[in-house]
């Protein structure tokens, strides 16, 4: 259905939500009309790490026997998946 959203999509995408985020953080406390631009953008960052998690899990079941050099890549797709999620986690949560 989605087989154009991929994780390389959602890594990039997610990544600049979270600069967007860090660029808004400073302004929001200051000037109230911010808050909702950077609400979404958090939100954003972590529908792209959850949506991250949903791919690498649905590769993972369709793929078990895959070798051991697919590890590595998706225990970084987890801890990036992980890293835009968090701060919308904190701060939406």
């Amino acid at each position: 259905m989605l087989a154009w959203w991929t994780i390389g999509r959602a890594t990039g995408t997610g990544i600049i939500a979270l600069l967007a985020g860090a660029v808004l953080w400073p302004l929001h406390a200051s000037i109230p009309a911010t808050e909702p631009y950077y609400e979404a953008v958090l939100g954003v960052a972590a529908f792209c790490g959850a949506s991250i998690l949903w791919i690498t899990a649905m590769d993972i079941l369709r793929h078990r026997r895959r070798g051991h050099r697919l590890h590595a890549i998706r225990v970084f797709d987890i801890a990036i998946a992980l890293a835009l999620i968090l701060p919308g986690w904190l701060v939406l949560g």
